[in-house]
């Protein structure tokens, strides 16, 4: 694709803080850490735990999960009538990730793969979001919080941020308010999270090593779009691709479940 090594580029970048919060941040030392139990779509029914964390100051944030050194849920299986379900899972080294530069309004995230489809990488459109903070106001943990809503790419979310944390970050895509979001949810609770653990203050030593998966298909945000579009289609070729010689599968694209968190694009 004609803007590939422009995305190489950054993705280096990305994967440069992933591994270092960069050298930047060492001087600094204002990182902050924040442990979620994050909830997201699966086959119309909110998953299990998955751990999640965020580091972030004013400059930088990234959202981790679904890495391998993180604890996860065991995979299940279970039988309605005629029908097995299997749900697995998926992690690797570098796990699923949003990573936000503030002071250049970028955004890339990275969702892992499956047996049947690679991890992605995509520079995605840095989308404001809109929101409408009230008087409400709640306690989570040791810290007051107040509650804000608004429209994201489909979904109608509540979140509830400390204001006495002044990082206008918090998990996944969400972020934007005048403080650390702790528990967001949207209006089906399909997707929800909230914060465990917060660690102020986090040093890191950590040596700068570039880290680069070749399996990842690289995508742009438009390119990501038609992606999106064409999951379910794309997920039957690919099963069907690794079945064994000869072997047939009745599989349409029907067939396949997939509540992915964004339902709309801008």
């Amino acid at each position: 694709m004609d803007n590939k090594f422009k995305i190489d580029q950054i993705i280096i970048v990305i994967i440069l803080f992933f591994y270092s919060y960069n050298s930047h941040a060492q001087e600094s030392n204002n990182y902050i850490k924040v442990v979620y139990k994050f909830h997201v779509p699966n086959n119309g029914k909110m998953s299990d735990d998955i751990y999640s964390q965020l580091t972030a100051n004013n400059e930088h944030s990234i959202f981790i999960s679904e890495r391998d050194d993180f604890p996860k849920p065991e995979n299940k299986i279970t039988q309605d009538g005629n029908s097995i379900s299997i749900k697995v899972i998926e992690s690797d080294e570098i796990g699923s990730y949003v990573y936000r530069n503030f002071s250049k309004d970028s955004i890339v995230f990275r969702e892992v793969g499956s047996k049947f489809m690679n991890a992605i990488l995509v520079v995605d459109h840095w989308k404001a979001i809109s929101w409408d903070i009230s008087e409400e106001k709640k306690k989570i943990g040791d810290y007051e919080c107040q509650k804000a809503s608004g429209y994201f790419r489909g979904r109608i979310y509540t979140a509830w941020f400390a204001s006495e944390i002044p990082i206008s970050s918090g998990p996944w895509k969400l972020f934007g308010l005048p403080g650390l979001i702790l528990e967001a949810y949207d209006s089906s609770m399909h997707f929800y999270v909230i914060a465990s653990e917060i660690i102020f203050n986090i040093k890191t030593d950590v040596e700068i090593k570039a880290v680069y998966n070749n399996n990842e298909t690289k995508f742009n945000y438009e390119e990501f779009k038609l992606y999106r579009k064409n999951y379910k289609e794309e997920y039957v070729k690919s099963i069907k691709a690794k079945l064994p010689r000869g072997a047939n599968l009745n599989l349409k694209p029907s067939d396949i479940k997939n509540s992915p968190i964004e339902s709309e694009f801008e």
